[in-house]
């Protein structure tokens, strides 16, 4: 607990203890962090693992799960619930932000350690979109994990699980994590090590069971799971707005479940950014004849010479390409 003069000497530009508002030294205040955001009302959870619904001062910006925050309690209206104040957002160590719907982009999640791209056999995994979250980790410096969910589908299915481990085994040489799990067969315990005392989030295509592993991990139905369009083998959407969830104390970690979304947009991360996130690529950087190489058909080029030997996968170079087609140096 601290008290709210102790809050205003906090370096953050987006609280709003400012001099037009008393501060008073017997009114305490509580760290807590954002659960969701539901335009009309926050919710957040003290270190008491409480929750109260909240709204914040006019002065600070967009809030979103995983926020930490200085929270007011009002104890007047104990009858209607815990509710309170929050008074100023602390400083994030990190952001993950997508394109809203008028092309602005958003935070829609804050403070991660682990960026957990799920994926299943069905629906077919997206490399490109896989690769989009692993630039996203590599830009931002959080760690990514490859989840394999729905492996129980793959047990009697050689095809498909060959299939899928000759994707997956191209991220494995890359040294990244990979994490086999089922919500159905309640497959998570190597999962939920490495979910230990982080804040990690969950994203991936529809469908690929990201609300059922969520139930799943926490023992209990906390979200809606939405059924495979059989035409396209698309999941339909069930998570409308990120929000935070505490696993059980042995495990005392978060899990934040975002928004279905089938696209992962980039544009505002720079060529030169998008090409040092591929980390097979560092090797021969700047080694090609042309100092803006764009690694297509231009002559000797180190990058195309290193996925012909077979050194950096073919299907890696596709989503660099298709990547940096909408960066921001080509908008």
């Amino acid at each position: 607990m601290v008290t709210q003069k102790e809050a205003g000497k906090i370096n953050n530009p987006d609280n709003n203890l400012g001099s037009n508002q008393p501060i008073k030294d017997e009114i305490k205040t509580s760290s807590a962090v954002v659960v969701a955001n539901y335009g009309n009302k926050i919710i957040v959870q003290d270190e008491n693992n409480f929750r109260y619904k909240c709204h914040p001062r006019t002065a600070i910006s967009q809030l979103v799960a995983g926020d930490k925050v200085l929270m007011q309690p009002d104890k007047s209206e104990v009858d209607r619930g815990l509710r309170g104040e929050i008074i100023a957002k602390l400083p994030r160590k990190n952001e993950l932000s997508r394109l809203n719907s008028h092309k602005k982009l958003c935070p829609i999640a804050a403070n991660i350690d682990f960026i957990l791209v799920v994926v299943a056999c069905v629906p077919t995994p997206q490399p490109e979109l896989i690769d989009r979250y692993l630039v996203a980790s590599e830009t931002l410096d959080i760690t990514p994990v490859l989840v394999l969910n729905k492996s129980d589908l793959l047990e009697e299915d050689v095809k498909g699980k060959k299939s899928m481990w000759d994707l997956l085994s191209v991220y494995e040489q890359l040294d990244y994590e990979i994490v086999p799990t089922s919500a159905k067969t309640h497959r998570t315990r190597d999962l939920k090590k490495i979910l230990k005392g982080k804040t990690s989030i969950l994203v991936g295509q529809s469908g690929v069971g990201k609300s059922s592993l969520i139930n799943d991990l926490l023992d209990r139905e906390v979200s809606a799971v939405g059924p495979i369009s059989k035409g396209i083998h698309q999941g339909t959407h069930t998570t409308t707005v990120a929000q935070l969830f505490n696993i059980d104390t042995n495990v005392n970690g978060s899990i934040i479940d975002s928004p279905g979304i089938r696209e992962f947009d980039l544009w505002h991360i720079s060529k030169t950014e998008v090409e040092n996130s591929f980390k097979e690529f560092s090797p021969f950087i700047g080694k090609c004849r042309f100092r803006n190489c764009k690694h297509r058909s231009e002559p000797d080029c180190a990058i195309k010479e290193a996925v012909s030997k077979g050194l950096i996968a073919g299907m890696r170079l596709n989503s660099f390409h298709r990547i940096t087609e909408s960066s921001r140096d080509n908008s």
